[in-house]
């Protein structure tokens, strides 16, 4: 009997141990964007996937601006305005969109827009290595019915975003390099129209 109790205090000791070393969900956010805004510029490759489709792309990331690239389509975002181009119609879409909107195309937006947005669960992870944690949109009309982003133990940078529309469609980001400390200049986050040529212009803002 007496073997067994000290056998119940030591596990008790290390599950409470445990206990305190674990971050929460925001804490583990809070982390990743620490590290994503003392890395300075981000540019990352990733795979994204949609109805069991999938699309090589690449992304670079300067705190909350952007510049996605994949399959002739292109986004900018300078922290205010959008630009969408389609290189198949040689069309650029202008706009300025919600906060919801913005992280719903960039991981790294997602990461700095958290504490606004969304509401937090913590998950057992499926990639080892891995915190995941499910977002949970606060205002019923954003455009996400729910994500879910991986971040890396080793250095707080996200991983993996399983996005889930209102309307269902399921789409997965899997990052596949990232290099950090990278320089941007400013206009690396503007469409820059003198390098698109002969392209139509709808502003929608």
């Amino acid at each position: 009997m007496k073997r067994f109790a000290k056998s119940y205090l030591l596990l008790f000791m290390l599950l409470t141990a445990l206990a305190a070393n674990a971050l929460t969900p925001a804490q583990v956010l809070d982390k990743a964007y620490s590290a994503l805004t003392k890395s300075k510029g981000v540019s990352a490759s990733y795979t994204l996937t949609v109805s069991g489709q999938r699309q090589a792309g690449k992304i670079e990331s300067l705190g909350n601006k952007f510049h996605i690239s994949a399959g002739g389509l292109e986004t900018w975002y300078d922290g205010k305005t959008q630009w969408n181009y389609n290189s198949r119609n040689k069309e650029v879409t202008i706009s300025t969109p919600t906060p919801s909107e913005v992280a719903s195309v960039s991981p790294y937006a997602m990461i700095s827009s958290y504490k606004t947005l969304y509401s937090l669960q913590s998950l057992t992870s499926k990639i080892p290595g891995t915190y995941a944690i499910r977002l949970l949109p606060k205002n019923g009309k954003s455009p996400i019915k729910s994500a879910i982003i991986y971040v890396r133990s080793s250095d707080f940078q996200p991983c993996r975003l399983d996005v889930t529309s209102r309307d269902g469609a399921v789409s997965s980001v899997a990052i596949t390099s990232i290099k950090t400390g990278q320089n941007f200049s400013s206009s690396a986050f503007t469409f820059q129209k003198s390098k698109y040529p002969n392209t139509e212009v709808i502003d929608l803002r």
